[in-house]
């Protein structure tokens, strides 16, 4: 009589794990989209800020006070419409701020400064900021857009490399504007690291 009560708490557990791990799933998922929509909201509202889509030439326009706003607690926002990306750039890497951030890694470099802008998000647990940024193309465009600026960066590299690899955080010796964003992949094994250079710099 004992062993038809543990397979039925053992049924149980598995049917409690699974529920949990779907519901996660799916509030995680209706977060990041609630996020992700009222970031774009702020994008494309006003007539103040134009920014290239990619959608065959056409432009977006943000609101600077709506934009301002949006990142009145933040550094900055992160714009790739290729890839439709959009995430809220904030100082750090640790849990607690990629948890609904993207982090800037606390190099000392900023936006449009000469040097290696770094920053990093998640694609699979907490938020799903840089989802999907393994599918971004050479030639592509990332935008950050700040309270007073928006610099464009075109990509010019992407790989895949072990975590080990901290090379990629290093600064030019060229005088050159670079940004480099960072993900997991592979389980976490991995990162896919993209890298790009400042085309333009203008004040919103």
């Amino acid at each position: 009589m004992i062993k038809p009560k543990i397979k039925i708490k053992l049924r149980e557990i598995i049917i409690l794990v699974v529920f949990i791990a779907v519901m996660s799933f799916i509030i995680i998922n209706v977060k990041n989209a609630v996020q992700f929509n009222n970031l774009k909201k702020g994008l494309i509202a006003g007539n103040e800020i134009n920014v290239d889509t990619g959608n065959g030439g056409e432009s977006a326009t943000a609101n600077k006070d709506e934009l301002a706003n949006i990142i009145v607690n933040k550094e900055a926002v992160v714009y790739i419409p290729s890839v439709n990306i959009i995430g809220e750039i904030t100082t750090g890497t640790d849990a607690a701020t990629l948890k609904d951030n993207v982090g800037r890694v606390d190099n000392g470099v900023y936006p449009g400064q000469v040097g290696n802008y770094c920053i990093a998000a998640h694609n699979n647990i907490y938020t799903e900021i840089f989802r999907n940024l393994h599918n971004i193309n050479i030639g592509e465009e990332v935008n950050i857009i700040t309270k007073t600026n928006i610099y464009t960066y075109k990509i010019n590299s992407k790989e895949v490399v072990q975590p080990t690899a901290i090379e990629v955080l290093d600064q030019p010796t060229d005088g050159k504007k670079q940004i480099t964003l960072i993900t997991c992949t592979n389980m976490a094994q991995a990162r896919v690291i993209v890298k790009g250079e400042l085309v333009s710099e203008r004040t919103r």
